[in-house]
């Protein structure tokens, strides 16, 4: 459980969190967080109260690419390789698959994130 109040946006890191004992009824039939294992790492999705346990819905994987940021959309196909400029019309965390506008023709495409934050299409 969170030893601080952790806000929507941090990434949690291993000192803010205490492990504390709750009572089997009732947390025990909740989906929470089960160990600092758990949530080290993960984005907050809604604020987090030291004290509580943490729902599992309240957390996620880090977002990599940020809607409204442009990055670069990585197209690959037999060894062919295509880089275009797009604006991420989606946040999205790594291996989530988001829409984004090609910044030169206006043309909205699919890729996959990447952990460097870029996207993937990949030919057939």
């Amino acid at each position: 459980m969170p030893s601080i109040v952790i806000y929507p946006g941090d990434v949690v890191r291993e000192g803010m969190l205490q492990d504390k004992a709750f009572l089997k009824r009732g947390v025990a039939d909740m989906a929470v967080v089960r160990g600092a294992d758990g949530a080290i790492g993960k984005e907050v999705r809604r604020t987090l109260v030291p004290g509580q346990p943490i729902p599992l819905n309240a957390l996620r994987e880090p977002l990599v690419v940020k809607r409204g940021t442009l990055t670069n959309l990585v197209f690959r196909e037999n060894g062919l390789e295509i880089i275009a400029v797009v604006e991420p019309l989606q946040s999205g965390a790594f291996g989530e698959m988001i829409k984004a506008r090609n910044v030169d023709t206006g043309q909205q495409v699919t890729g996959i994130v990447q952990t460097d934050g870029t996207l993937l299409i990949r030919g057939n």
